[in-house]
């Protein structure tokens, strides 16, 4: 369903632009709408390079034995209690546990991955960032909390509270 809004924006800023390039149109309005239209533009492409960026660096995790890969997908961590920060990096959700692994970033060494063994979670709950719907927040049974940003959080839920 995301890959249709973002194709569907996408096609809308284009053709704002193309036709107040092609019409020569010197107003304001359409000036400020060719300029949301232009960041939406770069928004939605930098995102799509980022994410396959992140795919081909972050192929896969170590499975242990008797373990599959249910969900996985390039995903924000949000550190602290003000979740001002974030680390990219791939969620990876397996029959057993829920796996983030970090991106190396240049200079850094490889981080260990967090994980959290699925019988450890006691409640997922929607995360909101400045009310649109980012992703999801796992609670752990010890009130520990993981915030990921995600772009189906329904499915997620899904997996993860079945």
């Amino acid at each position: 369903m995301k890959k249709i809004k973002q194709t569907a924006l996408l096609l809308a800023a284009s053709y704002l632009l193309w036709t107040n390039y092609l019409l020569q149109i010197n107003s304001t309005v359409f000036g400020v709408l060719a300029g949301i239209c232009f960041g939406v533009v770069f928004f939605l492409l930098a995102d799509m390079i980022n994410r396959r960026l992140i795919n081909k660096k972050i192929a896969c995790i170590s499975l242990h034995k008797g373990e599959e890969i249910i969900l996985a997908e390039p995903s924000n961590y949000y550190i602290g209690t003000s979740k001002g920060r974030g680390a990219l990096g791939k969620l990876f959700l397996t029959n057993r546990r829920l796996v983030f692994q970090k991106q190396a970033v240049l200079a850094q060494k490889a981080t260990p991955p967090i994980e959290i063994y699925l019988r450890k979670i006691d409640t997922v709950e929607d995360y909101n960032r400045a009310m649109l719907p980012t992703g999801i927040t796992v609670r752990l049974k010890d009130k520990k909390e993981f915030t990921f940003a995600l772009d189906d959080r329904v499915v997620w839920k899904e997996a993860l509270c079945s």
